[in-house]
């Protein structure tokens, strides 16, 4: 399954100064009297060491939240150490050196003032969870309470404030709700710098559910039946990026931006067709019927062929259609994908004639090109 990597795939945001109001300053006061109180709480030797990560991408956020590898508070702890440090990580290597983990927003100290403040792997420790929030917003990882969105100028959107009454109230457990964890994400609609990272958390999380499920459909079948069904999911991921990056470049849809707003929908229809075979409602098209499907498809792929890499006056010069070479391309993907399908289907479902399954992918196809072609045209 094709994930992005968290490091790479950081987008940036833009923040907006506005004037602070007597209310605003007045909170500000309170913070920093807070801040210049903790802000040289000492540090026990543990956080003072060396730290030796257990991986070796040491992402604290990936660590946390359980990105692709099971969550372990101590990891993330050390990985945040060493970030707070400024020691290169495979986090800080991969991305330009504008980009160190205080900006992301919830590397580094914030990471530790979570984990100390939410006692995830470690006792809870309000005076060192302020210390290190405050440092956070020292390095600019989070934004100071002057910060709010620029239609309500008026109205006080500051993060800080709010998770340092988090911490203080966790430490002395008087929070409306004590089972809510202190997270970062819970804080995004206030910061507009950890918006994409949080969104990014999110989608990561369900992309890695849904992986999980589709890999999870092969635990009931037999030896030959999980190869078949392993094949299929690699030409699905094959066909599914090729689709995205060949045949969805039209009216301002970007390769990029494309994948990563339909790769969850493909993914769920893909997981959707699992359930519904695998429940007993499956196709039943007869040889004449992939006849009628196979010359539609051909005579649409055709009319595609016709009208790619043509100039367009009703797009603009710099969103040309796309080349024929995109799009034979992604037609011998779907035909490699089309027959994963019938390999396995006779495999796992042995009622269901191979004209069958050929009949179901070709409709699936042709509806495609069939969007593909109105796009083209518009």
């Amino acid at each position: 399954m094709r994930l992005l990597p968290f490091f790479i795939f950081l987008i940036s945001s833009q923040q907006y100064f506005v004037a602070p109001s007597a209310a605003q300053t007045s909170k500000a006061h309170s913070w920093q009297a807070t801040c210049t109180r903790y802000r040289n709480t000492p540090l026990p030797s543990s956080l003072r060491a060396p730290q030796t990560p257990n991986s070796k991408s040491c992402i604290s956020v990936s660590s946390y939240y359980g990105l692709g590898i099971p969550v372990d508070y101590t990891e993330a702890r050390r990985c945040a150490v060493l970030e707070r440090a400024g020691v290169p990580t495979h986090a800080v290597t991969a991305i330009t050196p504008q980009d160190a983990p205080d900006r992301i927003g919830i590397e580094g100290p914030t990471m530790l003032a979570m984990l100390y403040g939410n006692g995830d792997g470690v006792p809870r420790n309000k005076d060192l969870a302020l210390r290190f929030a405050c440092e956070a917003i020292d390095a600019g990882a989070i934004a100071p309470p002057y910060y709010s969105e620029p239609d309500n100028p008026d109205e006080d959107q500051a993060i800080f404030p709010k998770l340092l009454s988090d911490i203080v109230a966790a430490g002395k457990d008087t929070r409306a709700h004590p089972n809510e964890k202190i997270d970062m994400c819970n804080y995004v609609e206030q910061q507009g710098r950890l918006l994409s990272t949080c969104d990014y958390i999110v989608r990561l999380r369900e992309g890695l559910q849904r992986r999980a499920e589709i890999e999870s459909f092969a635990d009931r079948f037999t030896p030959d039946q999980k190869t078949a069904y392993l094949r299929l999911v690699a030409a699905f991921e094959a066909y599914a990026v090729a689709h995205d990056d060949n045949e969805i470049v039209v009216l301002g849809h970007y390769p990029s931006t494309a994948r990563w707003e339909r790769q969850p929908l493909q993914e769920q229809q893909f997981i959707a067709e699992m359930r519904q075979f695998e429940s007993g409602d499956l196709p039943t098209y007869t040889a004449d019927e992939y006849a009628v499907a196979d010359r539609d498809l051909n005579a649409q792929y055709r009319e595609a062929m016709q009208t790619a890499g043509q100039p367009n006056p009703k797009l603009p010069d710099d969103i040309p259609r796309p080349p024929a070479d995109n799009l034979r391309n992604t037609e011998r993907l779907w035909l490699s994908y089309r027959d994963s399908w019938v390999t396995f289907g006779r495999l796992r479902y042995t009622q269901v004639s191979a004209a069958s399954w050929l009949t179901w992918a070709t409709h699936s196809r042709l509806e495609e090109l069939k969007s593909f072609g109105e796009l083209l045209s518009n």
